[in-house]
């Protein structure tokens, strides 16, 4: 909910550092203020003490990238919720079942993936590989925006509150199912996903629901 009298400055930095940090390239002032719909004087003094900070940093030909700051912000974040500590070792014992995993949280409209990867990568590749997604077109941030919301539900929101579990097709023949991860606050979604004509429905809700069992009992440690 946003308080009665919004700190603007505040709000426009993190804005800004949200933009450069969920880009896969360096971004120049100009173009950062285009998409951010601001002033570009506004962007750049707002750039100009994020680099201070260390938040951001300039590349040798004038454009704006993550800094130091933000990955120790990242580190602190992942120690302080220990949501991926805890899910370690239920998201190696998901690999074994050869299909894509992911452990996703939703913010905004997008969800971020803290694991993405299969038993074919190497699993500390799987950590942080994946940028942001979109919210509607990801069962992880299917599940977790019903669950969090809760109230207002459409009939097919009502029936995946109700069954604890959302599906998502992908133009690849692909589809995903995800769980809830957190109580009684959802805080993240786990999900599992592989070929819509060999993916085993029940196998495969039975494996991620364990699994988030065993999560969030650690989480409630």
């Amino acid at each position: 909910m946003l308080p009665a009298q919004p700190n603007q400055s505040i709000m426009s930095g993190m804005k800004c550092l949200e933009e450069i940090a969920a880009l896969t390239e360096p971004i120049g002032s100009r173009e950062l203020s285009r998409l951010l719909n601001e002033e570009p004087t506004k962007v750049n003094r707002i750039l100009g003490t994020l680099c201070h900070l260390g938040y951001v940093e300039k590349t040798a030909n004038n454009k704006y990238k993550v800094g130091p700051a933000i990955h120790i912000m990242a580190s602190l974040t992942l120690s302080s919720s220990k949501l991926l500590h805890h899910a370690l070792e239920p998201l190696k014992e998901l690999l074994k079942s050869k299909l894509t995993v992911a452990l996703g949280v939703l913010w905004k409209n997008k969800v971020s993936y803290i694991f993405h990867g299969n038993s074919k990568m190497p699993f500390e590749q799987c950590i942080g590989s994946r940028g942001l997604y979109p919210e509607e077109k990801s069962s992880i941030g299917t599940i977790i925006r019903i669950c969090n919301k809760k109230e207002s539900l459409t009939t097919a929101e009502k029936k995946i509150l109700k069954d604890g579990y959302s599906y998502a097709y992908a133009e690849t023949s692909q589809v995903s199912l995800a769980v809830p991860i957190g109580k009684p606050n959802v805080i993240a979604g786990l999900a599992l996903a592989g070929y819509t004509d060999t993916f085993d429905h029940q196998a495969n809700l039975d494996r991620l629901l364990s699994a988030a069992d065993i999560i969030n009992k650690s989480l409630n440690q």
